[in-house]
C-alpha cells in the first residue's frame, strides 16, 4: 500500500480500491455536513 492512500473494500462484493487519504478525509466531512 502507498503511503498517503487508504485502502477501501466495497461492502457490495466490488473488492477494494486504493484512494487518497486526504480525498477521503474531505468526502467523509462534506458527508457529515449534509
Amino acid at each position: 500500500t502507498t503511503p498517503g492512500l487508504i485502502r477501501i473494500r466495497y461492502e457490495d462484493g466490488g473488492g477494494d480500491d486504493e484512494v487518497d487519504a486526504g480525498r477521503c478525509k474531505i468526502n467523509l466531512l462534506t458527508e457529515s455536513d449534509k
